[in-house]
């Protein structure tokens, strides 16, 4: 079993220079927590996600970390020159030292407090457009989405039998999380990777061994 992270990187309310800061210094930590890898969404025109150029921001995360692999989830392929696209994912590779992972795919919008904030990033461009989302993300707080089995926030006993029920369920092996969006502060954030990493990843890696 093998844990990874997942980042829209949606605006909070730090100035950007120290939100990036912020989520480099968050990145770091999981590197040093021993995640397999760190995956970051594409959005544009959005506060949803705040790096638009994937590329460059995983290009940064590469020099502050050491193992983490490095992914996209993923590159909206429509709006990229295909030479160019090519030649950004070879100079990464590079600079990565080959912890590259590659997500493509046609983007997710047609029209391109913590999870409040996150929701109403989520759907700006829905409202712009007088549009209704059909896709996931559709919940308007965090309760209804925890309701709907998306999404579970709170004590690592909670958080671990909310994941054993549905892995189990999926034989999945990899597992993506969310630590950090809207406006959870880096100190939050990195308090729910310590807890995760001690408390829920062993127990869930020593249940994924009993069941192979």
């Amino acid at each position: 079993m093998e844990f990874g992270v997942f980042d829209h990187l949606d605006r909070g309310s730090l100035p950007l220079r120290d939100y990036y800061e912020a989520r480099l210094e968050l990145i770091e930590a999981y590197d040093r927590a021993g995640f397999h890898a760190y995956h970051v969404a594409e959005h544009h025109a959005t506060p949803l996600g705040m790096a638009p150029s994937p590329s460059i921001f995983l290009a940064a995360a590469a020099q502050r970390t050491r193992r983490l692999r490095l992914g996209t989830l993923v590159y909206a392929l429509p709006l990229h020159h295909p030479l160019r696209m090519i030649e950004e994912i070879c100079l990464l590779d590079h600079l990565s030292r080959g912890r590259l992972d590659m997500g493509f795919g046609r983007g997710s919008s047609p029209i391109e407090l913590e999870y409040q904030v996150w929701h109403k990033s989520f759907h700006h461009l829905f409202r712009h457009h007088g549009r209704v989302a059909k896709i996931s993300g559709g919940e308007a707080d965090f309760d209804q989405l925890h309701a709907r089995g998306k999404g579970v926030a709170g004590t690592p006993d909670k958080v671990l039998q909310f994941l054993q029920a549905r892995l189990g369920k999926a034989g999945a092996n990899y597992c993506i999380n969310r630590f950090a969006f809207g406006n959870l502060s880096l100190a939050e954030s990195l308090r729910s990777v310590e807890l995760f990493v001690r408390d829920v990843q062993p127990a869930l890696q020593h249940a994924a061994i009993q069941h192979e």
